[in-house]
């Protein structure tokens, strides 16, 4: 039997046994996981320390204790990561700068291939001499006119003008230019119009030598000018105008334009753009052989400047001057219907044309055909109209007072990056706000300018054209 004491002591040995077990188990546990903890905040610190710039590099040590410095980075590696924290900057900058780089390109490119439309001259045979014609309908009474034609013989066009009397004939001859010449039309009849039109026909199908010792050359039909007079009309009521005068506007602003289209005024256009390339060839403004191996093979015209044009050109009186008398109210109203039935008929023909082609085309073909532009037929007329909206001077007859215009000063002036902002602050100041609300005088070089852009233009014109 064990001694009661003995027994005592082994309990209390066992205690204490147990509980230095313990003790010693929590501290180890205590130190790995106060140690866990230190290496994840120093782990943290080491990464806010690394987002600090340059200069600044220290970092904590493993153990914790004290600071270890860390060397900057090379320029290399500041470079790769700032690429890779602005890939998506860096690709928008870059593209950004491909397309501005690209639109300057195509707008030196534009410049350089319109120069000659800047300049605003005809094109000339290779000898110099002149082959653009253009025929004007209208009399050379007019002093807007005159100076038209003056202006057009100086871009180096050959100039025909409609006369039907002795006094238009005269003031034609008295020109100082071989390049202005008369045409003189009959207005009797339809056999006799038609015999005025195959005169000038026959000349576009004749053969000329401009001077000895050249080689032949024809004429290309630019454009048809429709200029009705708009500065004689008579004045007082309806029952004061004799019937002379009403003939005399009907005719002149209606009946004389329907019996040149009835007796083949168009189909004078039609041919015309039918026999061009022919013209050109002939003419020798194809390129030659060195240069077509230099445009990789194509045999191009050099520069034609678009089709023949059809242009009606009208003046009407600014609502701010004088209220219109009958007789010209009469003849705006003529000329309006006249030229909106004549746009439809001739809009109806193009559109069958196209639509007729389009029809034995397959899908892609008809798809391919928006993208690319094709020759177009050779029943198109590309017609347009230009209205001039004038204030009448006081002084002379046919002076004319024009409101200032923002969108001909915008349209006049030349492209170029350094006055591109300027001219479009401009533009929205006198388009939005009025700034410019004083009249001038017409000028001629406004009105020409505009006349020779639509000329030589080598798309298709729109229905209407304004300065006012």
């Amino acid at each position: 039997m064990s001694d009661p004491i003995d027994r005592v002591f082994d309990s209390v040995y066992m205690v204490y046994s147990t509980s230095a077990g313990l003790i010693s188990n929590s501290v180890e546990i205590i130190k790995s996981k106060s140690l866990e903890i230190n290496e994840g905040i120093i782990g943290n610190a080491n990464k806010m320390l690394e987002k600090l710039p340059n200069g600044y590099g220290y970092a904590f040590g493993k153990n914790g204790s004290g600071v270890v410095d860390v060397p900057p980075p090379s320029t290399y590696e500041t470079c790769c990561n700032w690429v890779s924290k602005n890939k998506k900057l860096l690709i928008l900058s870059l593209t950004g700068s491909l397309l501005l780089c690209s639109y300057i390109l195509k707008e030196i490119h534009e410049n350089e291939e319109n120069k000659k439309i800047r300049k605003r001259r005809a094109n000339k045979l290779p000898n110099g001499a002149r082959y653009e014609t253009i025929l004007i309908i209208g009399s050379p009474l007019n002093h807007s006119i005159q100076k038209l034609i003056r202006d057009l013989n100086q871009r180096s066009f050959i100039i025909y003008i409609t006369v039907s009397n002795e006094q238009e004939l005269k003031i034609i001859e008295m020109e100082d230019s071989i390049d202005i010449r008369s045409l003189l039309i009959s207005y009797e009849s339809n056999k006799t119009i038609k015999d005025s039109l195959n005169k000038f026909k026959q000349i576009l199908l004749t053969p000329i030598k401009p001077f000895q010792h050249s080689i032949s050359h024809y004429l290309n039909l630019k454009s048809i000018l429709i200029i009705p007079d708009y500065t004689h009309f008579p004045k007082g009521l309806i029952n004061e105008i004799p019937i002379n005068e009403w003939q005399r506007i009907i005719n002149s602003h209606f009946l004389n334009q329907i019996g040149l289209i009835n007796c083949g005024l168009f189909d004078i256009i039609r041919e015309n753009n039918l026999r061009k390339e022919k013209i050109e060839k002939i003419n020798g403004l194809y390129l030659n052989d060195d240069e077509i191996i230099e445009n990789n093979g194509k045999n191009q015209i050099i520069d034609i400047g678009g089709d023949t044009k059809l242009i009606f050109i009208n003046f009407i009186k600014n609502q701010i001057s004088n209220n219109c008398n009958f007789p010209e109210s009469l003849s705006i109203l003529l000329k309006n219907q006249l030229y909106d039935t004549i746009y439809k008929d001739i809009q109806y023909y193009n559109n069958l044309n196209i639509n007729k082609s389009h029809q034995s085309k397959t899908f892609l073909e008809t798809l391919k055909s928006y993208f690319i532009k094709e020759p177009r037929s050779i029943n198109f007329v590309n017609i347009s109209r230009l209205t001039v909206k004038y204030s009448p001077s006081l002084n002379t007859k046919d002076s004319m007072l024009l409101d200032s215009s923002s969108m001909d000063r915008f349209y006049d002036t030349n492209f170029s990056i350094s006055k591109l902002f300027i001219t479009w602050k401009q533009f929205w100041q006198t388009k939005f706000f009025n700034t410019t609300t004083a009249s001038k005088r017409l000028s001629s070089t406004k009105l020409h300018h505009q006349i020779f852009d639509m000329i030589y233009s080598k798309d298709i014109l729109k229905k209407n054209y304004y300065i006012d």
